[in-house]
């Protein structure tokens, strides 16, 4: 069949008639139109075939129509639309403060996108529990829900859109590694506990947890987060690794944490000298432990393991500072010891201790020279306010009420299992070893589920709730003190397994790379991090706290041991304190 070519030149059009395929003739040096007209027969397909031409064709006189500008203003109408919809409709069904609440999330999203640093910040903060109660009690929600886990994971979602978003702009040669030891193991156990939770939601969904009292009450609130616990953030470990591949924006977050935490730990001393307002307590989530012959406890403050993180960082590098820097140093020593003294935390005493000798000894001898002026004079100063009596007062009150905490481990004919509090884990593990027997292989090592009772029956009395007939009212328990135990019946073996191993690497991967580098804050950041952990496991190991939200930043903190081998070979860190 016969082709005909057309060639524009100008306002000239010119037509010729091949027998063969044209090929591209150029009479200008500059790129021209070529046009290949083929002469056919009318076919059924150009009924549809015309329409899509026709849409396509118009689809792509819109698309080119929008610039950048104008894509953000569309974007920005359509996020201001919904918004005021959902804002709407939260105000005609009543629920003023929810919508408050509301456009309060949506103001911290936007400013955390727009931030790298605050959107990490805001992440590990809210994954703590610290001030994510603030906003619901200040609307006067009255004791409702609390609004933590949609503030949390909303932030985790602004944390994913961000660090995509920053990974996808980086050059190649760039990127840091994400997949490392440590990420591939974690990783692996997620989707594990992942899949646990996702039987949940997809076949007990609207079946009411067997371990809430309301059901022996008589009533159920349904929640559209049908289960949550923290261990589903810990994905966002490498998603910090891309936002804090920086060294001086990763400094810049961790000098805010560091003011955060030293506020904190503030807090917390004041709230035992002199009981704060309710809002503070709310906004630091301090639990008051009571008024005992122990003296008066916070029962696990939300900044509890950022303390002791931040604790044996600042001990690792006080051989290290200058000037005003050892000033503060010392200054955040003795609040952080204080603060660790006065909570309810005998267990977490032991991993501190653990990890001791490692923070005090592991440094050059010029360090450790310099450590012990500091610490003298640290001493003498400590000694020197103590002649205040106000002063002495305070610290003699401290240091006799944790001597006797610690005496009580021998109150009951020197056998601390005698203590009526051990007894009761006692009594939980007889209930497990009844539970677990009764189990099969398939069951042994998948695990009953993350819900799976073990057959242990406590009072509504023992659950807090005060009046004569919650004594008479039982319901089963989920919460089991033995963590170890407890994740053997939930998650079977091969859960255990993989969990143990999450941090049998992390501690293998932070022993090698303290030994490679040797930058004393790439150190204490390695050693404040392993005592952090160290501490989170040993309260772990009799109170679970893995998937509480306290244990999270700790977690998450696992990034910066990751990055240290991309800041020493991509060198953006500086070498001097």
């Amino acid at each position: 069949m016969p082709r005909i070519c057309c060639f524009n030149y100008g306002d000239y059009t010119l037509e010729l008639e091949f027998p063969l395929p044209c090929a591209i003739i150029n009479l200008r040096g500059e790129s021209m139109a070529i046009q290949t007209r083929r002469e056919r027969e009318w076919r059924l397909t150009d009924l549809w075939n015309r329409p899509i031409e026709w849409f396509h064709t118009l689809a792509l006189r819109f698309l080119g129509w929008f610039n950048q500008e104008r894509w953000t203003a569309l974007l920005t109408i359509v996020a201001l639309v919904l918004t005021n919809s959902v804002v709407l409709l939260l105000f005609l069904q009543g629920q003023e403060q929810r919508a408050i609440a509301f456009v309060v999330l949506i103001f911290i999203i936007v400013l955390a996108l727009t931030l790298r640093e605050l959107s990490t910040i805001f992440f590990i903060v809210s994954g703590a529990g610290l001030f994510v109660h603030t906003t619901y009690y200040a609307i006067g929600e009255g004791g409702g829900w609390t609004g933590g886990r949609t503030i949390t994971l909303a932030l985790f979602l602004t944390v994913l859109v961000s660090a995509i978003y920053e990974y996808s702009r980086l050059p190649r040669e760039r990127r840091p590694r994400l997949i490392t030891p440590l990420t591939g193991i974690l990783i692996i156990y997620w989707l594990y506990h992942l899949a646990h939770v996702a039987y949940i939601y997809l076949f007990h969904y609207h079946t009411p947890p067997a371990s809430e009292p309301q059901q022996v009450l008589g009533y159920q609130k349904f929640r559209l987060m049908r289960y949550h616990d923290y261990h589903l953030y810990w994905i966002a470990v490498p998603l910090l690794m891309i936002l804090l591949y920086d060294w001086k924006r990763a400094r810049r977050v961790m000098w805010t944490l560091s003011i955060i935490t030293g506020i904190t730990a503030i807090i917390l001393i004041w709230e035992y000298l002199s009981p704060l307002p309710t809002f503070v307590k709310v906004m630091f989530q301090l639990q008051a432990a009571g008024e005992t012959t122990e003296g008066y406890r916070v029962r696990s403050p939300a900044s509890m393991y950022l303390i002791v993180t931040g604790f044996f960082a600042a001990l690792y590098m006080l051989g290290y500072t200058r000037g005003w820097k050892s000033g503060i140093t010392i200054a955040y020593l003795v609040i952080a010891i204080f603060a660790i003294l006065i909570t309810k935390n005998r267990i977490l005493w032991a991993g501190i201790l653990a990890v001791l000798p490692f923070a005090l000894l592991l440094k050059s001898p010029q360090a450790l020279l310099r450590q012990t002026q500091l610490m003298f004079i640290g001493l003498l100063l400590v000694a020197t306010a103590a002649l205040h009596p106000a002063l002495y007062d305070v610290g003699f009150r401290i240091v006799n009420e944790a001597a006797e905490r610690w005496s009580r481990n021998y109150a009951f004919a020197n056998d601390p299992t005698l203590d009526p509090s051990y007894q009761g884990r006692v009594r939980e593990r007889e209930a497990w070893e009844r539970t677990y027997a009764q189990t099969n292989m398939v069951q042994r090592l998948f695990g009953l589920g993350l819900e799976a009772t073990y057959g242990r029956y406590i009072t509504l009395a023992d659950a807090g709730y005060v009046g004569p007939r919650f004594h008479k009212l039982y319901y089963e328990k989920v919460h089991m003190h033995f963590a170890w135990l407890d994740r053997l019946l939930k998650v079977g073996l091969i859960g255990t397994i993989l969990l143990a191993l999450v941090f049998v690497v992390f501690y293998v991967r932070s022993a090698v790379l303290f030994a490679k580098v040797k930058t004393p804050q790439m150190r204490a950041i390695i050693i404040g991090l392993i005592g952090g952990t160290t501490g989170l496991l040993a309260f772990d190991a009799l109170h679970t706290a893995l998937p509480r939200d306290p244990a999270l930043p700790v977690i998450l903190c696992w990034a910066l041991v990751e990055l240290i081998p991309y800041w020493e070979t991509s060198q953006h860190h500086e070498s001097r304190i």
